[in-house]
């Protein structure tokens, strides 16, 4: 009976143990699950960290390139200068020898002449001594004297007239060797030139790293209104619809035709006086003829706001022209944008320019604009309120007459002020 109840006690205290073990099997199983997760994950990270460094070379790479660029640029201007320099003496050399070709060809012509005159009055008193020859000897040896005269005269002027056309000859060589190396260097200054700009276009055309610093938002509009910039700041697009670039490129860019059509971001903007610039294309279809501005974006609150407007007709010296409202204050610059033409706007602001609407840059194609057109309590304090309307591209959602009509691409944001070579390229690419 001892034995018995044992072996049955054993045998519940399996039974019982079998559900605990499974569970530590089990629980195992994730944990080597979980540390197989951490291994991978620790591999990817320790993949972007060398992606990052390889961005960093190409990066450092990408700058020795352009220094190599700017070095070989210097060494050919020095080179066309150079060239400038021989071509210079070149030309001076051809006009030397074409003024002494002239003083020859003049001599030459001279000397003719005098040929022409002496063989004729020869020939007048040979006839005028044959008549004497028959009864008068020592006319004769007149004669032959006169004769033996004039032939030495006639072979000095012959040996003249030989060393001239040979000093011709010369110099008609020297002319033809200098055009050859005219030619020559004329051939090797156009190659030069078109490698200069073929250099010049690269580089204009290679964006500035320095673009990135500082970036907050980029709505590149590329079939959507995603945020580019990495900072995750997407918009929602309401009414509008894509459309064809500046370039030609079909769906990236946004059309805004009528009321409540509008890109609305999650970026609450640039707050306070804190440093900006604002860039952005657009291509204005109608004629604001109504009563309210265009946003062509805003953002903050109705008395202490940001936008970049086109003003209305309703204030004739503002009428469709652009200007920069903060809210119970704005400016507005000359001149008008042409309609249905792709126009870049760049904005700046720095609490170093001063404390008002006024100490706002406003680049129209890259010229800065200097004439106000008008201008509404210039005076009021910059100072942005954040947090009532967020970034809104094409209108403002409040007015449904606040509607800009035509298209829209290329905003960005940063929090910095651009320098002017920054804000060339983005208005010429």
């Amino acid at each position: 009976m001892i034995l018995l109840s044992i072996g049955s006690f054993n045998s519940c205290i399996k039974t019982d143990l079998t559900p605990v073990l499974s569970g530590i099997t089990s629980l195992k199983s994730q944990n080597d699950s979980l540390l197989n997760m951490v291994i991978n994950l620790k591999k990817s990270l320790d993949s972007l960290q060398v992606q990052a460094n390889t961005n960093t070379g190409l990066l450092i790479g990408l700058n020795a390139r352009i220094n190599n660029l700017q070095t070989s640029i210097s060494s050919l201007l020095t080179s066309i200068n150079s060239l400038n320099t021989k071509i210079d003496t070149l030309n001076n050399n051809l006009d030397s020898v074409i003024v002494k070709l002239k003083g020859i060809t003049t001599q030459y012509q001279a000397l003719s002449t005098q040929i022409s005159s002496v063989f004729n009055a020869l020939s007048v008193k040979i006839d005028s001594l044959s008549l004497q020859v028959a009864g008068n000897t020592s006319g004769i040896n007149l004669l032959e004297n006169q004769y033996l005269k004039t032939q030495i005269k006639v072979d000095s002027i012959l040996l003249i007239v030989l060393n001239n056309n040979q000093l011709l000859t010369t110099n008609s060589s020297n002319i033809a060797l200098i055009e050859q190396q005219l030619l020559q260097l004329t051939s090797q200054y156009s190659n030069i030139l078109s490698l200069l700009n073929q250099l010049i276009a690269l580089i204009n055309n290679q964006a500035p790293s320095s673009l990135n610093i500082g970036l907050v938002v980029y709505y590149p509009f590329t079939g959507n209104a995603i945020d580019s910039s990495g900072n995750g700041y997407n918009g929602t697009v309401t009414g509008a619809t894509l459309t064809a670039d500046r370039f030609g490129n079909a769906n990236s860019a946004y059309n805004f035709t009528g009321a409540s059509q509008y890109i609305s971001t999650s970026y609450a903007g640039i707050s306070g006086t804190t440093d900006r610039t604002f860039s952005l294309w657009f291509k204005q279809s109608t004629l604001n003829n109504g009563s309210n501005e265009w946003p062509l974006f805003n953002y903050g609150g109705s008395t202490q706001g940001f936008a970049a407007m086109i003003f209305p007709a309703s204030t004739p010296t503002a009428s469709n022209k652009i200007g920069i409202d903060i809210g119970n204050s704005y400016v507005v610059y000359n001149p008008t944008p042409v309609l249905n033409q792709w126009h870049h706007l760049a904005i700046t602001y720095s609490s170093t320019f001063g404390t008002n609407v006024l100490a706002c840059k406003i680049y129209l194609d890259n010229s800065l604009l200097s004439t106000v057109a008008t201008q509404f309590n210039p005076t009021l304090t910059l100072n942005t309120l954040t947090g009532v309307l967020n970034l809104t591209i094409g209108a403002n959602p409040s007015l449904s007459t606040a509607q800009f009509l035509g298209a829209i691409d290329d905003v960005k944001i940063w929090n910095r002020v651009l320098t002017l070579s920054e804000i060339a390229y983005l208005g010429t690419h």
